[in-house]
């Protein structure tokens, strides 16, 4: 979807790194699709906690849930936007981002060096 998409995955490339410099229609769009994202994420991992989905599968999921939720634009949606998901989700989260540390390059949305939200 995102990368078939040239106006959105533009939108979510300067959304992750710069934030601020989004115009409101990028900001809806950007937090529109975050909330997508991890609703499917709350409900994967949900679906892990109950034994119908498999370590392996998870775990390919884990990384990439943590990873987008550290980049600027993600923790700054995330923190005021969390409250939208199931509890269990949340706390699992908000300890994974606790003790993560965002690699400096991400190849999938771009070169730019990530700068640290801690």
């Amino acid at each position: 979807m995102i990368a078939s998409d040239n106006g959105l995955a533009a939108t979510l490339q300067k959304g992750v790194y710069e934030p601020d410099s989004l115009a409101p229609v990028e900001q809806f769009r950007f937090n529109s699709t975050y909330l997508g994202l991890y609703l499917q994420c709350d409900f994967a991992y949900r679906q892990f906690l109950r034994g119908r989905m498999e370590r392996e599968e998870w775990e390919r999921k884990e990384h990439e849930i943590v990873v987008f939720a550290s980049m600027p634009g993600g923790a700054a949606w995330w923190e005021k936007d969390k409250s939208r998901f199931s509890p269990q989700f949340v706390e699992y989260l908000d300890n994974k981002l606790a003790n993560f540390e965002l690699p400096t390059t991400i190849p999938t949305i771009g070169n730019q060096e990530t700068k640290s939200t801690t």
